[in-house]
């Protein structure tokens, strides 16, 4: 009996010792691949943080609500007070919760003065306004969007084009400048 017992407390003492053998060999292994990654990166860098599948939030006051940000990833550069997002899904939001949608590839928020600018090919919607463009801007303390290259605005009763575009979310205005181009359905007229 003592012969079983002894022979069952090498055996567990041998898996005991394996396992911590095994665990703290691993543990050093990672820790040394820890080590190689963060030497690898630059010493000054100005990335205070990188992370996945982000959602920013900024609620403005008075009349309107603020805006809110869904996207795959996001890099913040604290140098340049900008946070860079990529696969984005843009939403202005009124204070009676009335909705401006953009998507776009990229966008730069500005994180002193909240400003956004959209990069690339952009869709949206307000209003059962269809928008489509490349490069808009987001001005946080007038709320209003902007854009110096082509921009259409698609309506079920028009379709305007232009070079130059200012939309007033809050007021809800739209100037229009440079080309314009304009197509207007009349009811019960056929095109």
């Amino acid at each position: 009996m003592i012969k079983i017992r002894t022979y069952i407390y090498i055996c567990l003492g041998i898996i005991l010792a394996a396992f911590m053998f095994y665990y703290i060999g691993n543990k050093s292994f990672l820790r040394k691949k820890t080590t190689s990654i963060v030497q690898a990166l630059p010493k000054e860098s100005n990335v205070a943080l990188e992370a996945q599948n982000v959602s920013l939030t900024e609620i403005a006051p008075k009349s309107f609500r603020g805006w809110h940000i869904l996207s795959k990833t996001a890099l913040f550069i604290k140098s340049q007070n900008e946070i860079i997002c990529k696969g984005v899904i843009f939403n202005l939001i009124t204070k009676n919760n009335q909705v401006a949608n953009l998507n776009s590839e990229n966008l730069v928020v500005n994180s002193k003065t909240k400003d956004i600018f959209l990069k690339g090919a952009i869709n949206g919607s307000f209003d059962d306004i269809e928008l489509l463009g490349e490069d808009f801007y987001y001005k946080f303390d007038k709320h209003v969007i902007s854009s110096k290259s082509k921009m259409q605005l698609k309506h079920p009763s028009f379709n305007l084009t232009s070079q130059n575009t200012s939309i007033d979310v809050k007021n809800k205005k739209i100037v229009l400048s440079g080309r314009v181009e304009s197509v207007f359905n009349m009811p019960g007229k056929q095109q």
